[in-house]
């Protein structure tokens, strides 16, 4: 993720109650994830989010607050 000028995220999930989501980044690539933003999305809905130029992770992963089916869409350009 660190290496594209445009980056943008799609967070959703089949679950029928609200789900917060904690999106962490791992900034160097050695294991030290930190929280980079959390956010609640309702049934049916899709969060949808383009990164700031100036975030910078090689990786990054998100967590739920509950059991849910989610997809984390993530576009690189």
């Amino acid at each position: 993720i660190g290496f594209y000028d445009q980056r943008s995220l799609e967070l959703s999930h089949r679950a029928a109650t609200p789900v917060t989501f904690t999106i962490e980044a791992d900034p160097v690539g050695n294991g030290a994830w930190m929280a980079y933003r959390e956010v609640t999305v309702k049934p049916g809905e899709t969060f949808r989010h383009p990164f700031p130029k100036d975030f910078q992770a090689r990786w990054i992963r998100f967590r739920a607050d509950a059991g849910c089916e989610a997809t984390a869409w993530l576009t690189y350009r």
